[in-house]
């Protein structure tokens, strides 16, 4: 898990929340650059291994927007905008990692809601009715699926809220959702714990639920758009991207900080101090290199034949910061290879 990753698994938690609001309290909620007022990102300028996101200090911190975040590490980022077809305001910006607006989320949620107390009436009729087992077992996920949806349909939208100015009624909709979010994932944790105590009635509950929510889904939404003559979105839940895994380059390397990489590059330059010190820069040359290669003078003597500018190097090891630039220490020939 690189440190995006991470951050991403710490959103929920109210000690980042109310380090966001210092953040935010501190340097304006808007973006520190171009003084844009939505779409913010709550920017680490260094990541140290161990160390909670909130337990940073503030001037480690700035607020940015979608743009210059994307900007700050490399990338190129468009706006995004909401895919509900119905949506009233298809041309406002949202967050990136939203795939819906706050009101359509909301509306969203609601339905959720709504679904819910509907199979508190048909789980009473599932007592009295006998289900294929086999079919109820290829289902068991589905039901603890729902209210993981619902947990990250609120904490999207926290995060939207967060993340406009505030107005009136902000706040109070942001308790709310919170005490949402809490309920939610308490009624979760009571569902993990009728998982291990009545296997059967689980299943039998799980295959009513992903019957009512799939004839209210399609139903929403197959009448949504057939009255406006496009085909229905089979998208409906605004939830927070799960986490990829990336394949290492040297263009994403600030993301995989403190983790162990293999890779091949080609050298741009190499150049030992008067002290002995060997850098190898790759991806650019000094001062515009995007990693470099460090062998101190007590580990030259393992290393043997120093590689030029132009060749191409097979290299592997823990990729650190120092002075704020990503790096490997090579401390054995093992980890260095020229192979052209």
């Amino acid at each position: 898990m690189n440190a995006s990753e991470y951050y991403r698994s710490k959103l929920s938690d109210p000690k980042w929340q109310e380090r966001r609001n210092s953040v935010f309290a501190a340097y304006g909620r808007k973006c520190n650059r171009c003084s844009m007022t939505s779409c913010l990102n709550i920017h680490h300028k260094t990541y140290l291994n161990g160390k909670e996101p909130w337990e940073y200090p503030l001037n480690n911190f700035e607020v940015l927007c979608d743009k210059c975040h994307a900007k700050e590490h490399g990338k190129v980022s468009q706006d995004k905008f909401c895919e509900n077809p119905d949506c009233l305001s298809p041309k406002q910006p949202i967050r990136q990692c939203f795939r819906c607006c706050f009101a359509c989320s909301q509306k969203l949620l609601e339905q959720l809601v709504k679904s819910e107390r509907e199979n508190d009436i048909n789980i009473r009729e599932a007592k009295k009715s006998r289900v294929s087992l086999e079919e109820l077992k290829k289902l068991n996920n589905d039901q603890k699926k729902l209210l993981e949806e619902k947990i990250e349909t609120i904490v999207a939208l926290t995060q939207t809220l967060e993340d406009v100015p505030n107005s009136d009624g902000t706040d109070e909709l942001l308790i709310g959702y919170n005490s949402e979010l809490a309920k939610a994932e308490e009624d979760l944790e009571k569902f993990r714990v009728e998982i291990k105590t009545d296997e059967k009635m689980r299943i039998i509950l799980v295959g009513l639920v992903l019957v009512v929510i799939g004839l209210l889904c399609f139903s929403i939404f197959t009448e949504s758009a057939s009255s406006k003559g496009v085909q229905a979105s089979t998208l409906i839940v605004d939830r927070i991207a799960p986490p990829v895994v990336e394949t290492f380059t040297l263009n994403k390397v600030d993301g995989f900080i403190g983790q162990f990489i293999e890779h091949e590059s080609r050298v741009m330059d190499t150049h030992t101090t008067k002290g002995g010190t060997v850098f190898i820069n790759l991806g650019g040359k000094f001062p515009k290199e995007l990693l470099t290669l460090v062998i101190f003078k007590s580990a030259r003597g393992a290393i043997g034949k120093l590689p030029q500018a132009g060749q191409i190097i097979s290299y592997a090891g823990i990729v650190t910061l120092y002075e704020g630039k990503p790096r490997i220490v090579i401390e054995s020939g093992g980890q260095l290879t020229i192979t052209q």
